[in-house]
């Protein structure tokens, strides 16, 4: 919601360079903390940052890419999967490079952020031109309309199996006496 109202008053350009901003804010002060808390703290401010990407995102890609909306789409979407994906595949040989810190590691991975932020800023991302430029005051959603529905139950699905996997499988699998198949091979 907060994504979709910083989209209404800034435009999703302004928004996604914002959303990216705080999102490489959050990783690399995730690398600053103590305690478990401080971390989730941290962590959270990096997940708002996320949560203004991904709507202002959705929407440039109606913006830039009018008649590929799938295809955009699906870009920005493997663009995501692909940053949540690479630092865990690639922290195995990452960590030793980086002293055996796992702090570095969360400033690291801010750094592409940042970049992606810098390019977004530098116009290197397709311009708004014409009548897409006016930015519309309305961002609560149409909670009556149907698809509003279907979009969130489909969305929540997706983050509950996600999450929901992250979070429980590799347990399941230690009590199961299954641990090997968590390890990183």
């Amino acid at each position: 919601m907060l994504g979709s109202r910083l989209v209404a008053r800034l435009g999703a350009v302004a928004a996604v360079i914002a959303g990216l901003l705080l999102t490489a804010f959050g990783s690399a002060l995730r690398a600053t903390t103590s305690d478990v808390m401080t971390l989730f703290r941290h962590h959270h401010r990096h997940e708002r940052g996320c949560g203004v990407t991904q709507p202002a995102m959705a929407a440039l890609v109606g913006r830039w890419m009018p008649r590929h909306i799938g295809l955009g789409t699906g870009i920005y979407t493997n663009g995501l999967l692909v940053g949540e994906i690479l630092p865990v595949a690639l922290f195995p040989l990452l960590f030793p490079l980086l002293g055996g810190s796992w702090r570095a590691t969360f400033v690291l991975w801010a750094i592409p952020i940042v970049a992606i932020a810098l390019l977004v800023m530098a116009r290197l991302a397709p311009r708004e031109t014409g009548p897409s430029v006016v930015v519309s005051q309305r961002w609560w959603p149409d909670w009556p309309a149907r698809d509003i529905w279907r979009l969130g139950l489909i969305f929540a699905g997706a983050s509950a199996i996600y999450f929901g996997s992250n979070a429980f499988l590799p347990g399941r699998l230690s009590e199961a006496g299954r641990a090997d198949l968590i390890v990183p091979r």
